[in-house]
């Protein structure tokens, strides 16, 4: 082999190394590039204890923010607390006063704006308006049962009672009368009856209640009179008659049940009759009852007893 072999082979040998060598530098100093800045970037906390000093000294320490301390621009801007005053014209009105009343009162307003001092307030909250409550159905009152047909007083028709008989009207003192109970019911017709307990008796000594025969009469607004029969109920009224001579005085006692439902619109009124005999002589003496049983009827209804409506 030559001498120039040799040295070539010497050469080639020298560069690899030095690339090789070049190599592993480039590679040593990027790995410690990269562990150093790693380090750097993700240093961790240290969580080894800590000194008692710097323990004591971090127990006054407080999460709260760090206010600025930059000075305001104007000291006369800063507001204090919830009253705080803005300083400044608020209004381009120079009528307005200071404190955003037209009198200077600084009162709220009717209309409900509070003004320049009030607070804000939320607007109330409308309730829900609840559902109306149905009105309860009223109970219907019950008809009321009419009285039998059977019980009502039957009219005297007879000429003999109407006419034959001189009645003598005119004088209260010639009766003693009177009505302890009264009542307006329902007609079968669907009108009114008045129904009556009472008594009557000729004021006439040796009066004698068997011998006697009552009527009740009605009389209109134009004089007109009907009489009707009553039914003898003996000791109905409670009261004991008394009369010089008198005899069986309980008979005078009565009831009765007069339609009215046919009877006209307009006013009433009514009174008894008594037909009796004392020692053979026929008497035919009657009187009004009065004010009180003076009653009205419209459309066949009793509107009003004695002034007082029904």
């Amino acid at each position: 082999m030559s001498a120039f072999s040799l040295r070539k082979n010497n050469v080639g040998r020298a560069v690899v190394r030095f690339l090789i060598g070049a190599v592993i530098i480039a590679a040593i100093v990027i790995a410690l590039n990269e562990l150093v800045l790693k380090k750097k970037d993700n240093t961790l906390p240290d969580l080894s204890p800590q000194p008692s000093s710097v323990l004591i000294a971090d127990q006054g320490h407080t999460d709260e923010p760090t206010v600025d301390s930059e000075p305001a621009d104007d000291p006369a801007d800063v507001q204090t607390g919830e009253n705080a005053v803005v300083s400044g014209d608020e209004t381009d009105d120079p009528g307005t006063e200071p404190d955003g009343s037209e009198d200077g009162t600084g009162e709220i307003d009717e209309t409900g704006d509070p003004g320049v001092f009030g607070e804000v307030t939320e607007e109330p909250t409308a309730e829900p308006t609840p559902d109306p409550t149905p009105d309860p159905t009223p109970t219907p009152l019950p008809t009321p049962t009419p009285v039998p047909s059977e019980l009502y007083a039957k009219r005297v028709t007879s000429n003999t009672v109407l006419k034959t008989y001189k009645w003598k009207l005119d004088k209260e003192s010639r009766v003693k009368h009177g009505i302890t109970e009264l009542e307006i019911l329902t007609s079968v017709s669907g009108g009114s009856v008045i129904s009556f307990t009472g008594w009557s008796y000729g004021n006439w000594e040796g009066f004698n209640g068997r011998e006697n025969t009552t009527y009740v009469y009605i009389t209109n607004e134009k004089g007109e009179r009907q009489l009707y029969e009553v039914t003898v109920a003996r000791g109905a009224t409670g009261i004991t008659h008394k009369l010089t001579h008198g005899h069986n005085m309980d008979y005078a006692d009565f009831t009765c049940v007069i339609d009215v439902s046919a009877y006209p619109s307009g006013t009433y009124s009514m009174g008894t009759m008594n037909r009796f005999k004392v020692s053979g002589n026929s008497y035919s003496f009657g009187y009004g009852l009065g004010d009180a049983y003076t009653f009205t009827v419209v459309d066949g209804i009793v509107t009003a007893m004695g002034g007082v409506e029904n």
